[in-house]
């Protein structure tokens, strides 16, 4: 039994998982992890022993198994489907390092240089920050004119709508009656969209996470609110 304290930050390989990236932070109160560019980067407690580090792993591993990235995140040939516009990755003979993207019928060409590697972790990053570009251009014209529809519907309105970039959090009201929706949305199928819309809509009358806001939410989403929570949460991002 290892009474060992884990300190500062390191890098593991675990059988199932693995790269794991781990930082301990003084000001977190539970492990926090999220893939990133195929590995998995874990924030960690102050005070924990190596048998309660992996513990925490085999605790949190039915979670991540199945969010766990593809080896292969991008491939040249690759489309990404989103339902109002596709983004395709292709090939481009050039003496240019950059990544770019170019609309074209349908949506968006994105060209990988071929002299650069797809599956390296720059790359793949770059891509990633290619296609979130991409979203900020689609989301208002794509977004916006749902989120009014499904005001409209419910007869709830806020003082105005915004696009923010946050990746992490899909949507935000504020105080004041305003509501965020994050680009990232763009990526989603159409009624996990609704619902982050129909979420923050809710919070307009209810600024908490209360039963009662839940059951106004559960109303707004026909009765879907927990369906609806469960497909958000197991989807996963291109980026």
């Amino acid at each position: 039994m290892s009474r060992l304290v884990l300190t500062g930050s390191g890098r593991i390989r675990h059988n199932e998982l693995g790269v794991i990236h781990y930082v301990v932070r003084s000001q977190a109160k539970r492990f926090v992890a999220r893939w990133k560019t195929g590995e998995l980067h874990l924030s960690v407690p102050p005070r924990v022993t190596e048998d309660e580090f992996y513990k925490a792993l085999d605790e949190l591993k039915p979670r991540l198994l199945p969010r766990k990235p593809a080896d292969n995140k991008y491939y040249l040939g690759q489309v990404i489907d989103c339902g109002e516009f596709k983004v395709i990755i292709e090939s481009l003979e050039t003496n240019s390092k950059l990544i770019e993207a170019r609309r074209c019928t349908g949506g968006w060409a994105l060209y990988v240089p071929a002299s650069l590697d797809i599956s390296s972790p720059a790359v793949v990053i770059a891509i990633g920050r290619v296609l979130r570009k991409i979203a900020a251009a689609e989301a208002p014209a794509i977004l916006i004119p749902r989120a009014n529809e499904l005001a409209d519907r419910i007869g709830r309105h806020p003082i105005g709508w915004t696009i923010s970039k946050g990746q992490r959090t899909l949507g935000r009201c504020d105080c004041r009656g305003y509501i965020a929706l994050s680009c990232m949305l763009v990526f989603y199928e159409q009624p996990l969209r609704d619902y982050v819309i129909y979420h923050e809509l809710a919070h307009l009358s209810e600024m908490n996470h209360s039963p009662r806001f839940h059951e106004l939410c559960n109303h707004y989403c026909q009765g879907r609110e927990q369906e609806l929570v469960a497909r958000l949460k197991a989807s996963t991002l291109p980026v």
